[in-house]
Order: structure tokens, then C-alpha cells, then sequence
């Protein structure tokens, strides 16, 4: 994902790690050390000297709902417009725990030129592991909350006292449904891509295009363009990306939720009116379960 400040990178490694050592070496997990992490960053940039990789930095962290945890920092010169300057790259990597080893390792970076005024400020392996590993939601609390649905194979949730309302059919390649829980009210689309002739825009090289939805919400609020009215957020299901988007413009009654994600065939769209009064625990079980796909 792209920012003004640089570029956040999420890389699912399916390395085929032959035992329950660290990443191929024959030193176990629980027996890693900082020392142990830095050199084998130092033997892959040797073994790629044309990279110029420098400034090599890295440790093991502990976190409660991850393993083959560590952070690791690294520098490449890097031509800008002419100038020469340098990139920096910041990556926690990890694995979830209670899954079998060959469970993916996942790794979550920044990317940023060194004459960034913002990230050379921040501690980025703070900054990455205060954000990222809390994201990790469990389920537990989201099935006695919510029930799953489908709709044209997708899965998705609503409160379990939510009332369905009934679905309509907005075009051929669009269905709607509509839920309702008091004063909150749930619309759930999917849009079978193929069979939009409009989706041009929303498809690229295979991926979904994201900014487009963005853009759609900056163009609608941009009246109040600030963070303090709308939030959003990368969210990855089962290794399919998805923007979660949190919106209110101020002294209205209505706040919204909203969520995308595509699964290679349908767009998903899932959008949640509540009212501003509703209290702040409601609205987070509302956002996480908008989240999961």
C-alpha cells in the first residue's frame, strides 16, 4: 500500500521449511538470537553483493499470539529524480501459533527514503509490531456475536439478532440483501466482475484496485478530507486483501462503515449505517466483523 510517508508491504512466504528449525538453518526457534538473525541477513546481502544491502539490523521479539517472530532493518542507495539517496527497509516477520509449521511466514514492512521526514522519526519495529500483530483477530468473540451468511459463495457476517429484509437485483451481475438491527442498518453486495462490462477499472492485471474505491470515498467526503472523519485500513482474510473504510461527517446522525474485498470472480461490498450515538463497544464488534471476509 502506498502513502505519502513511503510504501507498507505484506509478503506471504510459503518457503518449504523442511523442519522446525528457523528458516532452513539448523537452529531452532526457541534458541534464536539476535546475532543468529543478523548474520544470516549479512550472508543472503553477500550472497547479492550487486544490491549493495548495508546497515544490517536485526533481533528476535516475543509476541503472545505469534511465533518465529523477529525484525530486521536493512539499507540500498537508491536514485531519486537524479539524486542519489537511500532506501531503508523495516520488516517484522512471523507465523501464527496453534498452526502446523509449514503455515506460511508472513512478513509486514516499510519501505522509505532515508530523507523521509516522517518514518526516520519513528521507530518503525514498534511502529509495525503495535499495529500490525494486534490486527490478528480472534474468532472466538466474533461467533457469539455474529452468524455467517452467503451470498453467490461468499461468506460474510451479521449480528446474530440482525432481520433479514430481503435482496434485490441491481443489474445481472449484482445482487443486494438487506439486514437490520434497530438503528442500524446492513447492505450486502456482490458483483460478478466478469459479466461487468464497467469493471475495467476495478480489475488490474488480476488485482483488485483498491485506490479506485478509495478515491470514490475521497470524492464524496472530501468536504472533511482529514483523519478525524475517515480512517482506513488494509485487512487481510485467508490471504485476500480487503479496505475496510470508516467514515462520519460531523453533526450528521449517520455514521458508516464500509467493506471491499474481491475473491478473483466477485467484488464484495459490504456497507453499515449506525447512528452516532451508538456506544464505542458496539461500533468495534461492528468493525470487526465488517472485516472479516
Amino acid at each position: 500500500m502506498l502513502t505519502d510517508n513511503g510504501s507498507l508491504n505484506l509478503e506471504i512466504d510459503y518457503a518449504d521449511y523442511k523442519d522446525q528449525n528457523w528458516r532452513n538453518t539448523k537452529i531452532p526457534y526457541e534458541k534464536l538470537t539476535d546475532n543468529n538473525v543478523r548474520k544470516f541477513l549479512q550472508d543472503k546481502a553477500k550472497s547479492n553483493p550487486v544490491k549493495h544491502i548495508s546497515d544490517i539490523k536485526g533481533t528476535v521479539f516475543s509476541y503472545p499470539t505469534v511465533t518465529y517472530s523477529t525484525w530486521d532493518s536493512m539499507k540500498m542507495p537508491h536514485f531519486e529524480n537524479g539524486k542519489k539517496t537511500t532506501i531503508t527497509i523495516d520488516t517484522i516477520n512471523f507465523k501464527f501459533k496453534g498452526y502446523n509449521m509449514r503455515h506460511p511466514l508472513y512478513h509486514a514492512g516499510f519501505v522509505y527514503y532515508d530523507n523521509n521526514p516522517v518514518l526516520n522519526k519513528v521507530p518503525t519495529d514498534k511502529l509495525l509490531a503495535n499495529y500490525v500483530l494486534p490486527s490478528v483477530q480472534n474468532l472466538n468473540e466474533l461467533n457469539q456475536y455474529s452468524r455467517i451468511e452467503n451470498l453467490n459463495g461468499v461468506q460474510y457476517r451479521v449480528p446474530k439478532d440482525a432481520i433479514y429484509e430481503g435482496e434485490s437485483k441491481a443489474s445481472e451481475h449484482q445482487d443486494i440483501r438487506y439486514y437490520k438491527k434497530g438503528d442500524i442498518t446492513f447492505f450486502v453486495s456482490t458483483d460478478n466482475v466478469p459479466k461487468n462490462s464497467y469493471a475495467r477499472e476495478l480489475v488490474v492485471n488480476g488485482h483488485y484496485n483498491f485506490k479506485t474505491e478509495l478515491d470514490t470515498v475521497w470524492d464524496i467526503y472530501y468536504y472533511y478530507p482529514t483523519s478525524d472523519y475517515i480512517n482506513y485500513a488494509v485487512i487481510w482474510n485467508n490471504n485476500i486483501p480487503g479496505l475496510s473504510t470508516h467514515i462520519y461527517k460531523p453533526h450528521k446522525d449517520d455514521h458508516i462503515l464500509t467493506f471491499n474485498s474481491y475473491d478473483g470472480t466477485y467484488s464484495f461490498t459490504y456497507v453499515i449505517f449506525y447512528p452516532s450515538f451508538l456506544n464505542a463497544e458496539e461500533v468495534q464488534k461492528l468493525r470487526n466483523m465488517i472485516e472479516f471476509f
